[in-house]
């Protein structure tokens, strides 16, 4: 049988276990919460990006079609020159 004095040195040494693994646990949710914050910019970051990578394709999109127009009037004038 256990004597008192071991029994409590037990009772501390799973006390200060019980307390170490709190304290890592609050070390994990500290590392947790500072991801979240960064993820959190990230993606708006990324929604950010996202946006603006829209408004180019739309700008691109413009190009695309006045220079289709350009090429259409180019034929024209080519036309025009030839059957002179």
């Amino acid at each position: 049988m256990n004597s008192p004095a071991k029994g409590d040195r037990a009772v501390r040494r799973l006390r200060n276990d019980v307390d170490d693994i709190y304290d890592i646990l609050g070390d994990i949710q500290g590392t947790l919460q500072r991801h979240d914050g960064r993820f959190d910019q990230q993606s708006a970051t990324l929604d950010q990006h996202t946006v603006t990578l829209g408004e180019h394709t739309a700008i691109l999109d413009e190009h695309t079609v006045t220079l289709g127009e350009h090429g259409t009037k180019l034929d024209h004038i080519i036309e025009l020159l030839e059957t002179r």
